[in-house]
C-alpha cells in the first residue's frame, strides 16, 4: 500500500480542491470531515485487492463525503469538477467513471456493486466506522441524542433504527453488528471481526463503569 503522503502527492491538486471545500462550504459536517474522507481513502487502499483498484478506490473515498458538503443538486456536478483535477490520463474514462459513481452511491445500505471500486470504497466506509474513532465521531453526528440510556446499558433500545437511534451507543451498537454482514472483501472481513471484538470490550467497560454507579437499568 502507499503511503498518505505519496497519495497526496501523486493527486495534489485534487486533494489541495478537496481540503479546501472542507474548510470553507458552509455544509461543514465534523462527522464526515477530511479526516473521515483521508482514513477511508487509506482503507479503500489497504484492503483493495489491486494495486489499480487501490488508486481509484483512493480517489473515489477523497471525494465520497461530497455528499455532506454541497447541496443535493450540485454533488454531481461537484465530483465531475474534482475527477477534471486528476492527473491527465492517470485514469481511462472508464475508470473515472467508475469513480464517479462509487462516490456518487457509497452511502446505499445495500450495494448495487457497478465496480470493484465501489465495493472497495463501501467496505472501507463502513470498515472506518467501526473503528475506535466511530465513538467520538457519533457524538459529533448525533450530538442532539443521549450518550447512554440507563435502562439499556445491556441490550439495545427496541425503539432504535439505524436512521434513528435513541442513544449515540445505540447508533454504534447498530452499526457495528450489522456491517460485517454487508463487508465483501476478505481483507475486510478480518478487520471488521477485529472492530466488532473491540467494541464489545468497550461496551462491557461502559456497563461495568455505571454498576459501580448504581445506575443499570435506572429510569430518570
Amino acid at each position: 500500500m502507499k503511503s498518505f503522503n505519496s497519495y497526496r502527492k501523486e493527486f495534489s491538486t485534487l486533494y489541495i480542491a478537496v481540503r479546501n471545500k472542507h474548510a470553507t462550504s458552509p455544509h461543514q459536517h465534523r462527522g464526515h470531515g477530511l479526516d473521515h474522507d483521508v482514513a477511508v481513502a487509506q482503507m479503500a487502499a489497504l484492503i483493495a485487492p489491486t494495486p489499480r483498484i487501490a488508486d481509484s478506490g483512493w480517489v473515489a473515498a477523497l471525494i465520497h463525503s461530497t455528499d455532506r458538503l454541497v447541496e443535493v443538486s450540485r454533488c454531481g456536478a461537484q465530483l465531475r469538477e474534482y475527477l477534471g483535477l486528476l492527473p491527465v490520463n492517470f485514469f481511462n474514462d472508464e475508470e473515472t467513471e467508475e469513480i464517479y459513481l462509487a462516490a456518487l452511491e457509497h452511502s446505499e445500505k445495500l450495494p448495487l456493486h457497478r465496480s470493484q471500486t465501489q465495493e472497495i470504497l463501501q467496505d472501507a466506509d463502513k470498515l472506518i466506522n467501526m473503528q475506535a474513532t466511530v465513538l467520538i465521531r457519533a457524538g459529533q453526528f448525533r450530538s442532539k441524542i443521549p450518550a447512554i440510556e440507563y435502562p439499556y446499558m445491556e441490550k439495545t433500545n427496541p425503539a432504535s433504527t439505524y436512521h434513528a437511534p435513541k442513544s449515540v451507543l445505540d447508533g454504534c451498537r447498530i452499526s457495528i453488528y450489522e456491517y460485517p454482514q454487508l463487508i465483501n472483501t476478505q481483507k475486510g472481513k478480518e478487520l471488521a471481526s477485529v472492530y466488532v471484538e473491540r467494541f464489545r470490550q468497550y461496551e462491557q467497560q461502559i456497563l461495568e463503569d455505571h454498576q459501580l454507579l448504581g445506575l443499570v437499568g435506572v429510569e430518570l
